[in-house]
């Protein structure tokens, strides 16, 4: 049998624990972000942990969003 691994970012784990989907998550940075979002898709690549490499200006509305540390939200790679 195939063995398949998943990565589990730290912005992933903050949406389990908060009961949060991803659309509720774009939701959430719109409200606090006067409307402003990262794409779904580029959210959605770095919940998977797909996207690393991202600018300050696509962290910023997350960070404000979930009200957390950027240390809570990057990843050690």
């Amino acid at each position: 049998m195939e063995e398949i691994t998943v990565k589990v970012t730290k912005l992933y784990k903050l949406l389990i624990q908060r009961g949060m989907t991803q659309r509720d998550f774009i939701d959430l940075i719109k409200e606090t972000n006067e409307g402003k979002s990262p794409s779904a898709y580029i959210i959605n690549e770095i919940i998977n942990g797909k996207r690393t490499n991202y600018n300050i200006d696509t962290l910023k509305p997350i960070k404000k969003a979930l009200g957390v540390s950027y240390d809570e939200l990057i990843d050690e790679n």
